[in-house]
């Protein structure tokens, strides 16, 4: 055997190898830096309050990610938070010209909505301002399989109203099954009880392009000091 081709079975399994080797290195030690650098930094920038994460993992083979313990604002009052996110990106993206997440699952979800005394929510403080450059733009390419929420929690007060009433919606679970950013969208499933019991549900279809929704919505045990708390000062009487 010519000792050219003795030379190649050798050197091209050790390139193999070691490009393996690089791509694991760049995929559990600098990818899980990279994704925590953009949340912290550009997140909190575009949010425009701190922004801090836990622990954050990548799988490079299987293309699967989890970040741990998101809060936006200050931890011990945050405005928005986050258990655990849990992504599974598809690697048939290349071929379909679109982003494709087999499954993306929030648990443990929280928002702290307060509507001020001047009728504001605080939340919209967190929305960015349009960029009119890329106000016409169609939304990116975008299919998820499986998209899941778990163990929700929405605090909300309205200090706008004289009795300013308080409630707090837990647990939230939501579901979205083979969504797509076309109009077709996808099917939807959303649940939601208040502590006093009061249950909340909606299902249907939702679309983002354009922005529409279509189905039931249905109330359950709702109590009639909270109706009155909330629409009193609407009321004749």
């Amino acid at each position: 055997m010519p000792t050219w081709l003795k030379r190649r079975k050798v050197w091209i399994p050790g390139a193999l190898a070691l490009a393996v080797a690089l791509y694991a290195a760049l995929g559990f030690w600098w990818a899980p830096r990279l994704v925590r650098d953009a949340i912290v930094e550009r997140g909190g920038e575009a949010l425009g309050v701190p922004v801090s994460v836990g622990e954050v993992i990548v799988h490079p083979f299987t293309l699967e990610m989890t970040v741990r313990d998101v809060v936006v604002a200050d931890p011990a009052q945050p405005l928005l938070a986050l258990e655990r996110l849990y992504v599974d990106f598809e690697l048939s993206s290349l071929w379909r010209r679109a982003w494709v997440f087999d499954t993306v699952r929030l648990n443990g979800p929280f928002a702290r909505a307060i509507i001020r005394p001047d009728g504001s929510l605080n939340l919209a403080d967190l929305i960015p301002e349009p960029d009119p450059a890329t106000a016409d733009e169609p939304l990116p390419a975008l299919w998820i399989r499986q998209l899941v929420v778990a163990r929700g929690q929405v605090n909300f007060a309205d200090h706008s109203r004289r009795q300013q009433p308080e409630r707090q919606l837990a647990p939230i679970a939501f579901s979205l099954a083979d969504f797509r950013t076309t109009p077709e969208g996808g099917g939807f499933n959303l649940r939601a009880a208040s502590e006093s019991g009061e249950l909340f549900e909606w299902q249907g279809r939702l679309s983002l392009q354009p922005v529409a929704s279509a189905g039931t919505f249905s109330i359950k045990g709702l109590k009639a000091r909270g109706v009155w708390e909330f629409i009193s000062e609407q009321l004749p009487f």
